[in-house]
């Protein structure tokens, strides 16, 4: 079964560099690894930036990560108002607010988020095994 990683958001490192140049496209390179550190087979990342792209993975054999204020397109700016509108939806995708604050994760957590992380925690195995857990309750 495929796995998504879904970035509602702009990208998280580059989005302000990138937007401070003037740049507006880029591309997401990577590859997404399981514990022993081989690549996961169908695994997939989608940069989304408005409802519309999002919809068609809004299913429940994926992983969002939501960044707490968001750009673009959406309906809202808060990340948190999107996890309450789509914690409403049938098919229910596992969701993981981006964010240092606490009270923001609380706040997501109650919304029916998974327990996230901040992003100066983006690269630490704490978040790994984050991203790892909630990819396999979506198998």
């Amino acid at each position: 079964m495929k796995r998504f990683v879904l970035f509602a958001m702009t990208m998280l490192m580059l989005a302000g560099t990138a937007l401070a140049q003037g740049i507006q496209t880029g591309t997401i390179r990577g590859m997404v690894k399981d514990q022993q550190d081989r690549a996961v087979p169908g695994a997939t990342v989608v940069s989304v930036n408005d409802e519309s792209s999002l919809r068609p993975y809004l299913n429940d054999h994926g992983v969002l990560l939501i960044n707490r204020v968001l750009d673009g397109g959406f309906e809202t700016g808060s990340g948190i108002e999107l996890i309450e509108k789509l914690a409403q939806s049938e098919s229910k995708p596992a969701m993981i607010l981006v964010s240092n604050l606490i009270d923001a994760q609380q706040q997501a957590a109650a919304a029916g988020a998974r327990r996230g992380f901040g992003k100066s925690a983006l690269y630490a195995e704490s978040t790994a095994a984050i991203l790892r857990e909630a990819a396999k309750h979506e198998e």
